[in-house]
């Protein structure tokens, strides 16, 4: 059996005398805990003190170093798995009751699902018919999902061209003597198509409707040169006409309010508020 070690002697520098005095044995310095790992509890900070692996089995008993290793990799392990359990997102199918459509949300729960397709579908929270869950979509998460997918499912989609719904299989409620082979694509824009030909018409369309809004914004600012920030737009045209018409709207300094023209006609859109302004400033009555 070892024996108590000796008081060590210390001389005081006031008097001269010698006195015995204890010195407290110093604890070993803990090694710092590793980096990049999540949040341990205290008690694994000192390797001797029993506890149990967070999310684990218990491990009591007194832990060595490298024990304490295998402890830490076993909390990082087990922490990993919850948050990738909490963490993992998986597909729902919000539907409103209205129009039939439906949308595709990625939530970790169908409380939150339903919530975020309600937003979607600008509906309320209690306006959704159903939120039901849609395993076979899990793969796609977050988002967004392929039309292929979909009609997989059996959904069926409108064509952003002839406005005809189709599904996986054929064309609905549209004229039975096309000549265009059915064949679902989409586009980059996600906008879905039943065949290349109707993706192509529309690509026309957009590019024409394009040349028109630029040709209106230049227009404008050729007649009115301080007008700044011109931008062009769609809109429908009065009633009982179902046609549409592209202007520019633009702002001219003095106003209060933005100008709107449509390319070729003599009237102009100004605030009431703007108009005497307006007329002063060298613009057309309106």
């Amino acid at each position: 059996m070892n024996a108590r070690p000796k008081p060590s002697v210390r001389t005081t520098a006031r008097n001269g005398a010698s006195e015995p005095t204890r010195l407290a044995r110093r604890r070993p310095r803990l090694p710092a805990p590793p980096r990049n790992l999540p949040h341990l509890p205290r008690r694994w900070h000192c390797p001797w003190i029993k506890g149990a692996v967070p999310g684990g089995s218990r491990a009591v008993g007194h832990v060595s170093t490298g024990g304490r290793s295998a402890a830490l990799h076993l909390a990082a392990e087990a922490a990993g798995r919850k948050e990738t359990m909490s963490t993992h997102l998986k597909a729902y199918v919000v539907h409103e009751d209205d129009e039939g459509n439906c949308a595709v949300v990625f939530a970790t729960n169908g409380a939150t699902a339903r919530r975020d397709g309600a937003n979607e579908l600008n509906l309320t929270f209690e306006e959704v018919e159903s939120c039901c869950r849609e395993p076979a979509l899990d793969q796609y998460a977050p988002g967004p999902v392929p039309m292929h997918a979909t009609l997989a499912i059996g959904w069926w989609h409108e064509c952003g061209n002839c406005h005809c719904r189709f599904d996986q299989d054929e064309r609905h409620e549209c004229d039975d003597e096309r000549e265009d082979a059915f064949e679902p694509v989409q586009s980059e824009t996600r906008s879905t198509y039943c065949s290349p030909a109707c993706m192509m018409a529309d690509w026309a369309k957009s590019r024409a409707r394009q040349n028109i809004e630029h040709a209106a914004i230049e227009a404008a600012l050729t007649r009115w040169p301080a007008a700044t920030s011109a931008v062009g737009g769609e809109c429908n045209k009065a009633w009982p006409s179902r046609e549409r018409e592209i202007y520019a709207q633009f702002t001219v300094p003095g106003l209060r309010f933005p100008v709107r023209w449509t390319l070729g006609e003599k009237v102009v859109h100004v605030s009431p508020c703007d108009a005497e302004a307006f007329q002063r400033l060298g613009g057309i009555t309106p």
